[in-house]
């Protein structure tokens, strides 16, 4: 009768800007200081100009006109100033190095807006792991790329026109019209154009691929006059509820020293199709602006736009909770995942609940760009990805909006092509395949035993960090397969383990989408039976001997003691030792020597205290060889020593 013996081996292995202290006594510098707070960048930049022209150049002028022209979308001028803001003072505030990378990128200068950007990353502490060098990211966009038709909507004007509210099919945006304002009380410093007005126009029904006969359509009615903008409207899904932007001037005795704030209000509709009992939100303040609010999906939370202290930059998006009510909640800034130093403006939010927003401080193709980041119920983000071109440009992209449960929607730009008509135009588009998520990659493979080939089921396989610490852990099917998401770009070690085996890993750098990561395992705990080689089933090197000799090496000492260990764990345990030669030499000699092998090994084992009577030995020559090297057979000295092995059999 068999006995089966178990043993086991342990394995051993769009709002603020930052205010700086005005220079000198000079008038024309403090007049620019006073119209660059108020947002007057038409009249600032050209007296900005002139103070530079006079010779007072400084640090401060620079940022600030670098700054009207960066805010305006004239980034040839915004290159130049901030070029000459670098040549005096080249260890700037990092923003300073963003915006310079942004300009010099918007004017088709991509090689140093990639050098900028890359040192803008450094200095703001973004880790070698965590960070993609301009260089790869831009690959990264193309893989988003192609994936709309886009088409300029036919209400445009030469004025601004921009954002897509969706109320009961229409679409209600914010527009300056045609005309540029005469009335100096009626014209927009910042622009030179009048103020905006929201406006909506009819698209129930209409080919969204073409847009191309919506008509004039309508001012938007009721309680919204006001002498400055209205705009970035947002609707509750019954239609009856609006939120919406408004510029206030805050009074000052004096009024040059007045300056604009943006508000959100919130309106109801009436029976005669009017918006009226318009509110100020609580979240206001006259020290800051909030704007461009968006509803979640259950409407029961607020996104918004605000420079308020404590954000991660110039403006930053964020969320406020909304009760049954109408009363609002804490408001929380979205994080330094979402926000940068830089600006972030427009939210949207999907009926997936799905954040787009635009920024410029992720990197993109050239001022504002649209992103896409998809939000979990327990306050985690997906991967933050670029949308990618068509709907992104080197320009200023903005205002994307879906329609709900369609593909097709809304986006707003200042690009300059042949169809754009104004300052600031509304697109439509069709997203014709979803985005991909080029910042994951999947690794794949399978787990077998080594010696049998066959599949390992219900083996673990664990991601772990370079502090070694498991990300994720998957289990394979009956097959040994498993499959697991990664971040891409980033360096892991892979771990395949099972309590019946030795496990193995493998480092893996994660720059391809796809990885295939297979693993051989060993069993280090198996039912031993009789005719079972001990040295295969314990992952023990093969015990070598030197040509014509069968003194143990200190190698193989060191292997012996593997063997001496299980003898001694298992005092039962009876094996035979078989020792080979190769073929060189006489076959009567070879025997010979394979016999004192075999007993050498014996030897030592009881020299270490293994009983004798539990050993036996016995030499087989060149007569078991492992491969071809037979008499006359040419091979090398590596072949050769192949068949200069020991064995341990177990035969009870």
């Amino acid at each position: 009768m068999k006995k089966q013996l178990q043993y086991s081996l342990t394995l051993i292995f769009l709002i603020v800007f930052s205010s700086n202290t005005v220079l000198g006594q000079d008038r024309k510098l403090r007049k620019a200081e006073n119209r660059y707070n108020q947002y007057d960048f038409v009249d600032a930049s050209k007296i900005y100009e002139k103070v530079v022209a006079s010779g007072y150049v400084s640090e401060e002028i620079l940022q600030k006109l670098g700054n009207t022209y960066y805010f305006n979308a004239k980034y040839k001028n915004a290159k130049e100033k901030y070029e000459s803001l670098m040549e005096l003072n080249d260890e700037l505030e990092p923003i300073y190095y963003l915006r310079y990378a942004q300009s010099l990128r918007a004017i088709g200068e991509n090689k140093e807006a990639e050098e900028w950007f890359d040192r803008y990353a450094k200095i703001v502490n973004i880790s070698e792991e965590d960070f993609w060098t301009s260089i790869d990211y831009n690959e990264l966009i193309k893989e988003n790329s192609g994936r709309y038709k886009i088409k300029n909507l036919s209400i445009n004007t030469t004025g601004i026109d921009y954002g897509g509210g969706i109320h009961q099919g229409n679409l209600v945006y914010a527009t300056t019209g045609d005309s540029i304002k005469k009335s100096k009380s009626k014209t927009d410093s910042w622009s030179g154009l009048g103020y905006m007005s929201l406006k909506g126009v009819n698209i129930k029904g209409a080919d969204s691929t073409s847009f191309d006969n919506l008509g004039s359509g309508y001012k938007v009615k009721g309680d919204l006059n006001s002498k400055l903008h209205v705009s970035s409207a947002c609707f509750t899904k019954d239609g009856k509820t609006m939120y919406f932007t408004q510029n206030i001037l805050l009074p000052e005795k004096d009024i040059r020293q007045a300056s604009y704030v943006l508000k959100i209000y919130r309106a109801t509709l009436s029976k005669k199709g009017k918006w009226e009992n318009v509110k100020e939100l609580a979240i206001n303040s006259n020290s800051y602006s909030n704007a461009h609010p968006a509803l979640s999906p259950n409407e029961d939370k607020l996104y918004f736009v605000s420079d308020r202290s404590g954000g991660e930059g110039e403006t930053d998006i964020y969320v406020v909770n909304i009760d049954k009510s109408g009363n609002l909640g804490e408001v929380k800034n979205l994080g330094n995942e979402i926000n940068t130093p830089a600006r972030e403006t427009f939210p949207f939010v999907s009926q997936e609940n799905e954040l787009y927003f635009s920024s410029d401080g992720h990197l993109g193709l050239g001022g504002l760009d649209v992103f896409y980041v998809k939000m979990y119920d327990d306050n985690t983000y997906g991967h933050l990805l670029n949308v990618g071109s068509p709907v992104n440009s080197k320009f200023d992209d903005f205002a994307y909006t879906v329609r709900e449960h369609t593909n097709k929607g809304f986006f707003s730009s200042n690009r300059k092509t042949d169809e754009a008509k104004g300052y600031d135009d509304i697109y439509t588009f069709v997203e014709i395949k979803q985005i991909k998520d080029v910042l994951s990659t999947t690794i794949c493979g399978q787990v077998i035993d080594i010696q049998t080939k066959e599949p390992i089921h219900n083996a673990s396989v664990s991601l772990l960090n370079r502090d070694n610490e498991v990300q994720n852990t998957v289990k394979t099917d009956s097959l040994g397969n498993y499959c697991m998401e990664a971040e891409r770009f980033r360096q892991y070690l892979i771990r395949a383990t099972e309590e019946t085996y030795d496990a193995d890993e493998y480092m893996l750098e994660t720059k391809e989408e796809k990885h295939e990561v297979n693993f051989e395992l060993r069993r280090n705990k198996v039912p031993l039976e009789p005719g079972q080689d001990l040295a295969k089933v314990l992952n023990i090197p093969i015990i070598y001997f030197d040509f014509d000799k069968s003194d143990i090496r200190p190698d193989a000492a060191i292997e012996l003691e593997k063997v001496v260990a299980v003898l001694q764990e298992y005092p039962f345990l009876k094996i035979d030792i078989r020792s080979h030669t190769d073929s060189r030499g006489r076959d009567a000699y070879n025997m010979a020597l394979s016999e004192r092998r075999a007993q050498s090994t014996l030897n030592y084992m009881v020299k270490r205290g293994v009983e004798r009577e539990r050993l036996t030995a016995k030499g087989y020559g060149e007569t078991r060889l492992v491969n071809d090297c037979a008499n006359g057979v040419p091979c090398s000295k590596e072949q050769h020593q192949l068949n200069r092995r020991s064995e341990f059999i177990v035969i009870e």
